[in-house]
């Protein structure tokens, strides 16, 4: 049956004031992602100044437990989940499957304000079988199967994340959960990454636009 939500969790969106003294929700970032996989706090705190991404936290007793950030993706309309993580302490409490939906409803409202209406949710995932050892592997497609019972499916397509740090592209997966109603074709799938390059690679991350464009000709996308 349905879980029922703790009552004592709540879900926000983080200001940028708000999100500057939230140091458990930076203790968590640092503590879940690889430097080389995430911007530095200077510049993640840019983002959500301009808005090109949005950070939100669980909060547990008034302490952040979990935390997502999720960027509207315009030119093709779609909720783009950038990280999902949630402190080890508190991994039983469905509070992963929370964020997850409160970030696309979200991201749904907030594109509704700004006349859109998403085509679906999207997100990167490491391939299990380019693990070094057989446990990450195995948490690689533990990640992957938690998406696949919300709904999610792995995109058919050759999908090559843009180094952030400047020197080698990274094979992933992009999973994909499609709006009610919305089915998705190739053509959708390229789109999806010419949009992802240009409104997260390009203007959040700034990744040079010849390297973006020599991997798109890679992925054979026109």
């Amino acid at each position: 049956g349905a879980e029922m939500p703790d009552p004592d969790i709540t879900l926000q969106c983080e200001t940028v004031e708000s999100l500057e003294k939230d140091t458990e929700w930076w203790d968590l970032y640092e503590k879940t992602f690889p430097a080389t996989e995430r911007a530095t706090q200077a510049l993640a705190m840019d983002t959500v100044r301009h808005h090109l991404t949005r950070a939100l936290c669980a909060r547990e007793d008034g302490k952040t437990v979990g935390l997502a950030t999720v960027q509207l993706l315009e030119g093709f309309p779609a909720v783009y989940l950038m990280l999902l993580a949630v402190s080890p302490h508190e991994r039983h409490k469905h509070i992963g499957t929370m964020l997850f939906e409160y970030a696309w409803q979200y991201g749904v409202e907030e594109m509704k304000k700004m006349g859109l209406k998403p085509k679906g949710f999207v997100w990167e995932v490491e391939k299990p079988e380019r693990a070094s050892n057989e446990k990450e592997r195995q948490e690689r497609q533990d990640r992957i199967d938690f998406y696949r019972h919300k709904g999610a499916e792995i995109l058919p397509c050759t999908y090559l994340m843009p180094p952030i740090d400047g020197t080698h592209a990274l094979p992933l997966h992009l999973m994909h959960r499609p709006a009610a109603g919305v089915s998705f074709t190739k053509k959708d799938c390229d789109n999806l990454i010419k949009c992802l390059y240009t409104e997260n690679y390009a203007a959040a991350n700034h990744v040079p636009e010849a390297m973006l464009n020599s991997l798109l000709t890679e992925m054979n996308i026109r």
